[in-house]
């Protein structure tokens, strides 16, 4: 048989044989792409046979050393390379690090940018090495390129060593009125950086963050202003009363940030609603307003029910971004609008945004996050999604955690009126292949049921259908879903489901089911008295070959009704019960399991105690206490959502994701309880009066270079506000000098 693989001389009659030159120029490209690509072509990558954390030896670090102070952009360009080849393999060449540093004044913008992911990834490991380079990124940031500007201070600030703290402050401060707003941009996050370098216990550096984010928020570019909100969230998110001034300009802006500002800014701006506003609920606004009237009768009722304009101005401008393309915008302006809008006044737009995240073709990633989103607002605001229930059923292809969270939001979406369509959609499940996800179809039903007593017998209707199950394992789980609705309300009507519980007992194989039914015979005796001993007949006789979960089941079933036999059994079955149990008894006394035998051992004193414990009178203490243990009131099943916990956190945040609170994460504050205080209005006016510069670009920043606003830095002098020259003056030549000029003085 000819090899799929082999090859033949004689080329295809369609194809035109390829011209004896060309097939040799091709081979000779093929070879030298080969070549190119082998590891022991480049100078310091390993080779295919050697670890891939294998260290480079001395001779590869003399070659490299050699290019890279070769003075050659080329061969350092092709070094550098080779050395972030290197260290993304985990090899250490840090005895190249004084070699690269030289490099940072290459005006090559290829080599320079690699030359500082080198030195932001060694400059921690070098503190001493890395200051060589601290006098280079300071003149690249006066230079006229902002691109140049920008990388220094980005790099200077990724630098995580202690020592240089107020020089990135330093350099923050002038790049803060810098006239490329990509400069700005970047020291918004250079102060992100600082702040999580720097100590909390250094209150000075502190305050100039905070005054440095005073400073961008007055910023009239939106590119730089969603950068400043973010830095404000990092550095002093509970100073709100900075945005007083700034308010109504962030809500005009709003759709003009860039996406990932938009979401720091919807953050920051719904904390800020939180804190300055009132409840827009009417009920509780009237409450606490009438409440007021009698403390201030200034508060005029009627003007005070209307909610703040402000408050509205927020509300119309988040809603727009229900339709932003990013996720997490979306995400964002969800949790605004359920978290400051009376309730109902935006369901309708947070649903259809809520199910398009849900339905996109995204990944899997974002859509697992848009369904978390929505089973954690189902659980308390499930009116929001009630008219998107089919965008929520499960589809063949998805995966084991998305389709166990479109099960929990269908659950919650179950009313009277989608019950038919839900419950019909949970059975077709029920005949996937999938077994874990057919037990999690057939709890759906039962938590339906659980929740919404309104449709518990549509549900349990669906759970005896599927006993009649071919699959075991479906008609088990429906068996133990039926025990668990038994246990929440007991009447009449559910001496039919115990009926086809204990007909299904034969049949079942499942021992989780065969307990659940024994549990269900002896817990509601009662109501199927005629049957329960024949139960315990079929019971007894596979007491043998029964899990240890059946066989204490079994247990307790006989001392159920070995306890209550003579009051509710027909007659003639409290002795076949006295002898089932007696045979029982005995099995257990010999099996293998110590918890089977000490529990007959327990059931069996309880009804049957020794002539010493009984008294002259007949009673028994030992006896007494036998309806205590046996037949107790069961707690009610209460269905519990891990999602319930998760509303207590914002929308989209890592807290909610991993449900924990976490420290990166702000909570949001509670409606204040009295009238906030009319400044923060008055600010707010204050601030629409203030005229904002333009930001200024040009290509030569020393000429150009000026305040983008008219907001300034505060005047009062820190122990950072030193101008960068003079910081750098040396104390020796300054004394040499003075007295040069004390000497020229005098010869005068």
């Amino acid at each position: 048989m000819t090899s799929f693989f082999k090859k033949t001389n004689t080329p295809s009659p369609s194809t035109p044989s390829t011209p004896p030159s060309s097939l040799s120029q091709a081979k000779s490209a093929f070879a030298s792409l080969s070549s190119s690509f082998s590891p022991n072509s480049r100078p310091g990558l390993a080779s295919a046979g050697d670890s891939l954390f294998s260290q480079p030896t001395e001779t590869v670090f003399a070659e490299t050393k050699k290019k890279l102070e070769s003075g050659s952009e080329r061969e350092a360009l092709a070094a550098m390379k080779s050395l972030l080849a290197l260290t993304v393999g985990g090899a250490d060449v840090r005895p190249l690090f004084p070699s690269v540093v030289k490099l940072v004044v290459t005006p090559h913008m290829e080599l320079k940018r690699l030359v500082y992911m080198f030195l932001v990834h060694y400059g921690e490991l070098e503190p001493d090495n890395i200051l060589l380079s601290i006098n280079t990124f300071q003149k690249e940031m006066r230079g006229p390129s902002a691109l140049g500007r920008a990388s220094a201070l980005r790099v200077m600030s990724s630098i995580h060593v202690p020592s240089i703290v107020q020089l990135v402050d330093l350099a923050i401060k002038q790049s803060l009125i810098d006239s490329s707003p990509y400069v700005r941009q970047t020291a918004a996050h250079a102060i992100v950086k600082l702040h999580n370098l720097a100590s909390p216990d250094d209150a000075t550096l502190q305050q100039s963050l905070v005054q440095h984010v005073t400073v961008l928020l007055a910023d009239a570019h939106p590119t730089v202003l969603g950068a400043a909100l973010a830095a404000f969230n990092v550095v002093c998110p509970h100073q709100l009363d900075l945005l007083h001034g700034t308010y109504r300009r962030l809500c005009h802006l709003l759709t003009d940030i860039d996406s990932w500002g938009q979401i720091q800014t919807v953050h920051a701006l719904t904390r800020y609603a939180r804190t300055f506003f009132l409840t827009p609920e009417p009920d509780a606004r009237r409450s606490l307003l009438d409440g007021q009237q009698g403390v201030d009768d200034s508060v005029d009722l009627d003007d005070a029910m209307d909610l703040d304009p402000d408050h509205v101005l927020l509300l119309r401008n988040v809603s727009l971004l229900l339709y932003s393309l990013n996720h997490g915008v979306v995400t964002a302006a969800i949790g605004c609008l359920l978290a400051v809008a009376a309730e109902g006044e935006y369901d309708v737009p947070v649903g259809r945004a809520l199910a398009r995240l849900c339905s996109s073709p995204a990944t899997r990633e974002l859509q697992y996050m848009a369904l978390m989103t929505a089973a954690t607002i189902v659980t308390t605001r499930p009116e929001v999604l009630h008219n998107h229930v089919a965008d929520f059923f499960v589809f063949p292809n998805d995966p084991a955690a998305i389709a166990s969270l479109k099960l929990e939001v269908c659950t919650r979406l179950v009313t009277p009126g989608t019950v038919t369509v839900i419950l019909r959609e949970f059975q077709t499940y029920a005949a996937s292949e999938d077994k874990a996800f057919v037990q999690q179809a057939i709890q759906a039903i039962g938590r339906c049921a659980l929740l919404i007593p309104d449709v518990a017998a549509s549900c349990c209707r669906s759970l005896l259908r599927l006993l009649d199950s071919d699959d075991p394992q479906v008609a088990a789980e429906a068996v133990i879903v039926l025990k668990r609705l038994l246990q929440r309300d007991e009447s009449d009507d559910h001496a039919l489901v115990l009926r086809a519980l204990l007909r299904r007992l034969p049949s079942t194989t499942v021992p989780a089911a065969r307990a659940a039914i024994a549990w269900c015979a002896g817990e509601y005796h009662a109501l199927v008295a005629p049957y329960v001993t024949d139960i315990l007949r079929q019971l007894v006789a596979s007491f043998a070959t029964d899990a240890d979960s059946v066989k204490l089941a079994t247990i307790g079933l006989a001392g159920k009704l070995g306890l209550l036999a003579s009051d509710l059994l027909p007659d003639g079955h409290a002795r076949a019960v006295g002898l089932l149990s007696t045979h029982l008894f005995q099995l257990a006394r010999f099996d293998r399991s110590f918890d089977v035998r000490d529990r007959a051992r327990l059931v069996r004193s309880l009804l049957h105690p020794s002539d010493d414990e009984v008294a002259q009178d007949g009673s028994s203490p030992t006896r007494k206490l036998a309806p205590v243990l046996l037949v107790t009131e069961k707690p009610t099943v209460q269905d519990h959502s891990v999602h319930e916990d998760r509303a207590k956190f914002r929308l989209g945040s890592l807290s909610q994701l991993v449900n924990s609170t976490l420290r990166v994460d702000v909570p949001l504050p509670p409606f204040p309880t009295s009238l906030p205080d009319r400044s923060a209005a008055a600010a707010r006016d204050a601030g629409t009066t203030t005229t904002y510069g333009a930001a200024v670009s040009s290509d030569d920043a020393r000429s150009t270079r000026g305040p983008s606003t008219t907001v300034q830095p505060s005047t009062t002098r820190t122990a950072f506000d030193v101008d960068i020259d003079d910081f750098y003056a040396d104390p020796v030549d300054e004394e040499e000098e003075e007295e040069e000029e004390e000497e020229e003085e005098d010869d005068d």
